[in-house]
């Protein structure tokens, strides 16, 4: 038996030698027409050309005929599907000519041609339309799983679908590691998972792709790059985990290249991904970073950083994601609802940029602990920026920061803003014009409410106007360090508005340094500020003179004069709401004295006052509970009609609350009336997480344009050993316990709550049961 058993394996060592030989010298002939197709697993796709058009010819496999041909006068294909997985598998195509003396095909073939072709590498050119599995004679190829991965050198998928099922490792191996699927083919992946070999290539190139489009959905990818170029479209990435690994050098794992009505949808890892073309959505993701160039949507992710660039004046939508920083790269993007939030100590340069936007709506966002700027628009025109919450802003460069920057930009909207809490400024205008600045509330800002600024020497050489020709109107600015500030060395701000302002509480009011001129400042009330205000400029007027009859001024009066001035010491004898004397407003750095030739007169005008209650305003749901409603009540604390909006709710939680019912909407509350806006929270019923997000109440307010009502939503978390949760742990508990431990059914209605689970193993067992116990003897 041994000497058997030697003789064999003696025959396939020089059998293999053979193929070797028969390899080294030549492979496939040069002059054989033929060629293989692709390999992969057990499928080995040739195509032999013309080559037995009057010969019989043998196609051998590991010594064994597999396929033969007779006389076949046309191009043959041929799919070898039975071919050794995973395993070297030596082929012999052998070519018979016609005896025609003996009238019978020779004994020996002339023309032997040997090949290896090793199925542990998937390569080639996959062909898996109908019309070539027929020529080949085989079924379209799908991937399946099994105990080996699939090592990829590199793959063209040609025509019809790869379908790659769940289970299956795809492993990309050589320095050209890829799979390139061409326009009319596509690549279907369920499950599977795409990874490389250390310091090899890995890549999937879509080219091209069609309205039905590739499909990677619950697939694990890890430092693959995925690539779609050529105009592509349909594609769908959904549920997928995208990784990327320290060694990673490359900038997007996802980069899908002037593509459109792509879908990117409820993946999770650390990877940043860049999509361009039109129509593209980008939802529910949880990801590093996330790019779009073109139009499109962007909505529920958490990520670090959104990066979009819409093109030619495009809308792109970023709606409800959970951010580090936003930047959006021309075009006219809307960026509503999300919630901006820097770590503290970070380096994050703004919360929300815009540059060279045009057209631009920044709307209900909440800005905080960023480094330099809340919201940054640099460039472009005629943006809107309204009931955005900016607030919290970091100790860092105080003197080079804002809530809001406008650089070198015109006609812009900034309205009904709560900028809270600055360490630095609340709206920086810097070389600004034509833009209205109105209903904002600025607080507690370490330096300036409003700040008008020019580089140095500005004035001189470049731009003599500044940041000119903006109105500034029903602002409430208190206790900041300036209220509203037109810079002294950097000025030449002309021709602004200020009027309707409530600027209250600050160390100086209003300050208006030389080199700026023509401004107007009339109808405001400053109260209770150290040093109401200086004006050390030229030609800048601080009334109406002579004064005109309106409907009402600021404090209640009938005639338009100047501004209400809370330590002005004269008297209105004539009871005109018109002081009888001038208010002098101090010139600043030796300048002259001003004056308000008509100080207003306080004839006991009380405004609207807008109050909600109750705030907080907070759900704390029992556990099991997933659905509950609450009713906000609003009403007008004021003398006056309070003139109602349209509630909103603003924040990166926002999509968990819902109005149900809003009674306000639109309506008139006259003083003491009330309304009822009722607010429902949806979660799920284990939702561990604390929900937060914000109302938004806009009125006719004059000092609270905006009222933000903050809401919470809890599921309130059960006790560890509380099995039944009933909230407390009693032998109730160990007796359910020891019920599901045994396999009995719970008593009818009984719940069984698992996160009471005190191992973290997911699992109600003989943990809980000595857990309880102990708790009930008050061993614990």
């Amino acid at each position: 038996m041994r000497n058997s058993y030697g003789i064999k394996v003696l025959g396939c060592v020089a059998a293999a030698l053979f193929f070797t030989l028969s390899l080294a010298g030549s492979g496939w002939s040069a002059n054989f027409p033929g060629e293989i197709i692709y390999q992969g697993r057990n499928v080995v796709d040739f195509n032999f050309g013309r080559a037995c058009t009057n010969e019989k010819c043998v196609l051998i496999r590991n010594g064994q005929t597999i396929k033969e041909w007779t006389k076949e006068d046309k191009h043959i294909y041929y799919s070898d599907t039975t071919a050794n997985a995973y395993a070297p598998n030596f082929y012999a195509f052998k070519r018979y000519y016609w005896d025609y003396e003996n009238g019978k095909w020779e004994s020996q073939p002339r023309d032997v041609f040997n090949t290896m072709v090793d199925t542990t590498t998937v390569r080639g050119s996959l062909h898996n339309s109908w019309e070539w599995c027929n020529k080949l004679g085989r079924s379209p190829v799908s991937w399946s799983a099994g105990n080996n991965p699939y090592s990829v050198e590199s793959l063209v998928v040609e025509d019809g679908a790869l379908y790659i099922n769940s289970g299956v490792n795809v492993t990309f191996s050589g320095e050209g590691g890829e799979i390139s699927v061409r326009r009319d083919a596509g690549i279907e992946a369920e499950g599977a998972s795409f990874t490389k070999q250390k310091d090899a290539a890995g890549s999937v190139t879509l080219s091209g792709q069609s309205q039905e489009g590739s499909r990677f959905q619950r697939c694990t990818i890890t430092d693959v790059i995925i690539y779609a170029e050529g105009s592509s479209a349909g594609i769908r990435f959904v549920n997928n985990i995208i990784t990327m690994t320290p060694d990673f050098k490359r900038a997007n794992i996802i980069t899908l290249h002037n593509s459109s009505n792509n879908i990117f949808q409820n993946n999770k890892g650390n990877a940043s991904v860049d999509l361009s073309g039109a129509n593209n959505t980008i939802k529910n993701n949880v990801l590093a970073s996330l790019g779009m160039t073109g139009t499109g949507l962007i909505e529920g992710n958490t990520c670090d950083q959104v990066i979009i660039a819409p093109s030619n004046n495009g809308i792109a939508t970023v709606r409800g994601n959970a951010l580090k920083s936003l930047r959006a790269l021309g075009g006219a993007p809307v960026i509503e609802n999300n919630s901006v939030k820097s770590v503290v100590g970070s380096n994050d340069y703004r919360g929300i940029e815009c540059n060279s936007c045009n057209g631009a709506k920044i709307k209900n966002n909440s800005v905080e602990n960023f480094s330099r700027y809340g919201i940054e628009i640099i460039g472009g025109n005629a943006n809107t920026i309204e009931g955005n919450l900016i607030q919290k802003k970091q100790q860092v460069s105080a003197s080079d920061s804002a809530g809001i920057y406008l650089w070198g930009t015109e006609n812009n909207l900034v309205k009904k803003n709560n900028i809270l809490g600055m360490y630095g400024r609340g709206i920086h205008l810097y070389m600004a014009k034509h833009n209205n600045i109105e209903y904002n509330a600025v607080n507690n800002s370490t330096l300036e409410g409003i700040l008008f600024e020019n580089c140095y020497n500005w004035c001189e050489l470049n731009e003599p106007d500044g940041s000119s020709d903006n109105v500034i109107a029903f602002n409430h600015l208190w206790k900041n360090n300036f209220g509203i500030r037109a810079h002294e060395n950097k000025g030449c701000h002309k021709r602004n508005g200020i009027h309707e302002n409530i600027i209250a509480e600050n160390d100086i009011g209003v300050s208006i340094g030389k080199t700026n001129t023509d401004n107007v400042i009339f109808n405001n009330v400053f109260k209770n500020n150290t040093i109401n205000a200086y004006d050390g400029g030229e030609r800048n007027i601080w009334c109406k003179d002579p004064p005109i009859h309106i409907n009402r001024n600021i404090v209640g009066g009938a005639l338009l004069g100047g501004n209400f001035w809370s330590d002005y010491a004269g008297t209105d004898a004539d009871n005109n709401g018109l002081g009888d004397t001038p208010y002098d407003i101090p010139g600043g750095e030796g300048g002259a004295v001003k004056q308000d030739l008509w100080p207003l007169i306080d004839k006991g005008y009380k405004p609207p006052v807008i109050q909600a209650e109750p705030t907080p305003f907070v759900f704390s749901l029992p556990f099991g509970e997933s659905v509950a409603t609450k009713t906000l009540s609003v009403s007008n604390r004021g003398g006056e009609n309070l003139v109602m909006g349209k509630a909103s709710i603003s924040g990166g939680d926002a999509a968990f609350f819902t109005l149900t019912n809003d009674a306000c909407n639109e309506q008139t509350l006259a003083p003491q009336g009330k309304c009822l806006i009722d607010v429902t929270f949806t979660t799920a019923q284990d939702d561990s997480i604390e929900r937060k997000a914000a109302i938004l109440l806009p009125s006719n307010d004059p000092v609270t344009p905006v009222l933000w009502v903050g809401i919470n939503g809890t599921i309130i978390q059960p006790l560890p050993g509380d099995v039944n949760g009933d909230g407390i742990v009693n032998l109730s508990d160990a007796v359910l316990a020891l019920q599901v431990l045994a396999g009995r059914t719970p008593p009818d209605g009984q719940t069984i709550v698992k996160a009471a689970d005190v191992n973290s193993d997911g699992q109600i067992g003989l943990a809980e049961v000595f857990y309880v116990l102990q708790k009930v003897v008050a061993l614990r």
